[in-house]
C-alpha cells in the first residue's frame, strides 16, 4: 500500500525527518510551495499534530515570509 499525502503533510514530514534527508529539501519544498499559493495555515496545522515538526515549520514560516 502507498500512502497519498497532501503537499502540508510531505512538507510536514519533511522537517520531521530533518536528519535523514536533510534540512534543505524541507527548505527548499516550502519555498516552492509557498510560491504556488500554499496556505501557511493549512501547515501549521499539520506540523503541529508532528512534535518534531512544528517549531521548525514555525521558524522556517517566519523566515520565507
Amino acid at each position: 500500500m502507498i500512502g497519498i499525502y497532501s503537499p502540508e503533510r510531505t512538507i510536514a514530514d519533511c522537517f520531521r525527518l530533518r536528519s535523514s534527508t536533510g534540512y534543505e529539501i524541507a527548505r527548499d519544498a516550502t519555498k516552492e510551495w509557498l510560491r504556488r499559493g500554499g496556505k501557511p495555515a493549512a501547515l501549521m496545522q499539520i506540523a503541529s499534530r508532528l512534535p518534531r515538526a512544528r517549531s521548525t515549520v514555525l521558524t522556517t514560516l517566519e523566515l520565507l515570509a
